[in-house]
């Protein structure tokens, strides 16, 4: 519905009911976690070598960082993009997904 925040319609605010009228059905539901973390190693991705743009990049960990506790989360963001796409308006779309573990949370 962010889409259509700039010029809402009567139909973009009649979704927007209808989303929380699900969410008012759905007041006893709950999101569930799957700890489990993905396994990439059979992904055949295609390297890069950033020092040639980025020579003097590195990972600063600051000295006072505490210590991990627990287990390691692992976070994967997906992310798509579509040039004028929209056949009036010639707009641009983006979707993007984000996973915590393999748990789908945005």
């Amino acid at each position: 519905m962010a889409r259509f925040a700039a010029a809402p319609r009567t139909d973009h605010i009649m979704k927007v009911f209808d989303i929380f009228c699900y969410v008012k059905k759905h007041l006893q539901s709950r999101l569930v976690f799957d700890y489990q973390s993905k396994d990439w190693s059979n992904i055949a991705w295609l390297e890069h070598d950033w020092r040639e743009y980025y020579p003097e990049a590195q990972e600063v960990i600051p000295s006072n960082a505490p210590p991990q506790r627990g287990k390691a989360v692992q976070i994967n963001m997906f992310c798509d993009a579509s040039h004028a796409t929209d056949l009036v308006t010639r707009r641009s779309t983006t979707g993007i997904i984000i996973f915590v573990q393999v748990t789908p949370v945005l």
